[in-house]
């Protein structure tokens, strides 16, 4: 994560062999509380099999006084169902609440999501944050562009996940976009084919979310200019290991 006072960068990363096999890393495992926005689209079918797919992602990462996470509707327009808390009761009921809409507004609800909740947090090395996305990835509402909304994730240090619900073997446009800001702020998208197969890719993000690691370093100069700045993180003699993380961050302006 990015630390102003310390004049440190940083980012969430992820270090996983190709087999799939975690692996250690000489770095510092992030101890503080994560918050987890779940933003589910109004325009989804609502089935029983959605629903407790998420509530039962909500159960295995939110843990009471440790946690938190709010349920974010993306219809015609950005809803905030339930803010950020760490009552899994009230995430549960927020999610079965959801009903399907006519549009999405997908841009808009990342970009509230960023900036209005998520980057209140201070200090921000302290906490991690993730938005999890299950979206079919298009968008036909929203007042801001995507690259808007992937700026507003970068600055307040947010790691997208997504789950499509695209039920078409061929990658639509919308996959790619869902790969896209999964891709920018070190995240991942999943593609069940299937509803059944949510909740496997809900269990896969969760394990994610326990096994992500924090790397701080002080850019030599450290440019003050607002900008942001690309970053390439590789791991010395291992072209075995993946790391996935941020493609770069946005500096301090002073």
């Amino acid at each position: 994560m990015f630390r102003s006072a310390g004049r440190q960068c940083g980012m969430c990363w992820s270090w996983r062999r190709r087999c799939n096999l975690r692996c250690g890393a000489a770095v510092r495992r992030g101890q503080h509380t994560a918050y987890a926005a779940v933003q589910l689209p109004a325009m989804a079918s609502g089935s029983v099999s959605e629903q407790e797919a998420a509530i039962s992602f909500i159960n295995s990462v939110v843990r009471y006084g440790h946690d938190k996470a709010m349920v974010v509707s993306f219809d015609t327009s950005a809803e905030l169902v339930a803010d950020l808390i760490d009552d899994t009761e009230k995430l549960q009921a927020a999610i079965r609440s959801l009903r399907p809409g006519g549009g999405t507004a997908l841009y808009d609800a990342i970009y509230f999501a960023c900036r209005d909740k998520l980057a209140k947090d201070q200090p921000r090395h302290k906490f991690r944050r993730a938005i999890v996305l299950v979206s079919d990835g298009d968008d036909n509402q929203s007042q801001v562009s995507r690259d808007q909304a992937l700026e507003m994730a970068q600055k307040a240090d947010v790691v997208i996940y997504a789950i499509s619900t695209n039920v078409v073997r061929g990658e639509t446009d919308g996959d790619k976009i869902l790969k896209y800001l999964t891709a920018e702020t070190g995240g991942q998208a999943f593609f069940p084919f299937k509803v059944e197969d949510l909740e496997q890719s809900f269990e896969n993000i969760a394990n994610e979310l326990r096994h992500q690691y924090n790397v701080f370093y002080r850019p030599e100069p450290l440019n003050t200019d607002g900008r942001y700045h690309t970053v390439d993180l590789k791991v010395k003699g291992r072209k075995d290991l993946v790391v996935r993380c941020r493609k770069g961050y946005y500096a301090p302006k002073l």
